[in-house]
């Protein structure tokens, strides 16, 4: 390895502290509060797990079927933020964290609490338990955990927004509504101890609601409004992190793939189908450390492409993705 080489990588583990600070300081209240919790019952758990038996809390506060038809009915509630090991929180927290950031800028805190609470949370662990329970007798060893259910909800959600064919990781191509069903597949290969069925319910609900199908049970923005001033929502809109559900806005995809180098084209859904809109140019969608830190020194410009970027003003500019995207009826 080259000493040039060698120095580059030194400054990047020298930065990397740094890097994260910031990427946590700007997460949103919602996000960062999903992280702080998760990681706060994962130490206590392995603290009693060392002092006491195998993962207390996790048993206690996982989504075991036969235990929800012994009316322990907080479980529906409460099994995403518990995990089973340091590997099992690490990963799906690093997944987790980018989507659910561009997530609730989206809509904004208080409806992004609801999203997850309800939509994404209690209404796939109804369904988890049903079926489970048909299926498997109530048997206890089907138990799901962890926050990886969100991620195939908010996957699924987003891949229905933009149409066109994904890259999957350079390997082939795949129909973006079909993206979901595919890293299923692969995420049950790789991890064969993964909630596939707890995967499919929360996945199943994403699709839902991208295309609307959840609206009844969706209260109004006025209504979400009204919240925001309310004393169990204090807690987050006294916060530097809270996202008022008026600044919501559309900052972007989120998802960790390439589009076709071609076109992609964004999909609105209403009562009438889907309609197109124009194709647009593709680009890179990472969602990376830098894309949260807006204290980061802006680019300058070589001397020579100085003057043709002066001719234009700063109110000349677009932004990449204009409007406040809400769900695909909505937009």
């Amino acid at each position: 390895m080259s000493s040039n080489m060698q120095d580059a990588v030194q400054n990047e583990v020298r930065s990397l502290p740094g890097r994260l600070g910031r990427f946590f300081q700007r997460l949103p209240v919602v996000t960062y509060s999903v992280a702080a919790v998760s990681g706060a019952v994962f130490l206590v758990d392995l603290v009693l797990t060392i002092l006491m038996q195998n993962h207390p809390l996790a048993r206690a506060f996982g989504l075991a079927p036969s235990k929800v038809f012994q009316v322990q009915l907080w479980r529906l509630l409460t099994y995403p933020l518990v995990h089973y090991g340091i590997f099992h929180i690490f990963f799906n927290l690093m997944v987790l964290l980018p989507l659910s950031t561009t997530a609730e800028k989206r809509v904004g805190s208080v409806q992004y609490v609801y999203m997850l609470g309800i939509l994404f949370t209690l209404l796939p662990g109804i369904l988890y338990a049903s079926v489970i329970h048909i299926i498997f007798q109530s048997s206890e060893t089907h138990v799901a955990s962890g926050t990886s259910g969100w991620v195939f909800a908010l996957i699924a959600w987003e891949c229905c927004r933009v149409e066109g064919p994904r890259s999957f990781l350079g390997l082939f191509q795949v129909s973006s509504k079909l993206f979901p069903p595919v890293l299923l597949v692969l995420t049950e290969l790789l991890f064969p101890q993964s909630s596939f069925f707890g995967h499919v319910a929360c996945m199943a609900f994403g699709y839902l609601y991208a295309y609307g199908k959840l609206d009844a049970l969706i209260p109004s923005t006025e209504w979400f409004n009204r919240m925001q001033d309310k004393a169990p929502f204090c807690w987050m809109t006294t916060s530097s992190r809270f996202i008022d559900i008026n600044d919501a806005q559309d900052t972007g995809s989120f998802l960790p793939v390439f589009f076709d180098p071609i076109t992609t084209t964004t999909t609105s859904t209403t009562l009438g189908g889907s309609q197109p809109s124009a194709p647009t140019a593709s680009r890179q969608h990472y969602v990376t450390i830098a894309d949260v830190e807006d204290d980061l020194p802006a680019y300058s410009p070589p001397a020579g492409e100085s003057a043709g970027l002066q001719a234009g003003s700063p109110a000349d500019k677009q932004p990449l993705f204009p409007g406040k995207g809400q769900r695909l009826d909505h937009q």
